[in-house]
């Protein structure tokens, strides 16, 4: 299959080749979030304080989205942003 779950993790792959993989949860009413690592090694959480009706729409359509912005970064940060953005 192109795609498959195992230890909780959605597997994405094209042949032998693995596209990424991911996780997501939610708690009814509450929460949801999703983590994802791509095989290029870039990885990506999201977190959000509502559970839409469509949660697997949602999370599809995030992640199509998610996908198509990060290809559009031609030269990543080389430093740590973080004690700027504390």
């Amino acid at each position: 299959a192109d795609s498959y779950y195992g230890l909780g993790w959605n597997i994405e792959r094209s042949g032998t080749t693995v596209k990424q993989w991911s996780h997501s949860g939610a708690l009814e009413a509450s929460n949801a979030s999703l983590l994802v690592r791509q095989a290029d090694g870039i990885s990506y959480a999201v977190i959000f304080n509502s559970l839409p009706d469509d949660y697997a729409g949602f999370f599809s359509e995030l992640q199509k989205s998610l996908k198509e912005e990060i290809a559009k970064i031609k030269k990543w940060p080389s430093h740590d942003l973080f004690p700027k953005y504390p």
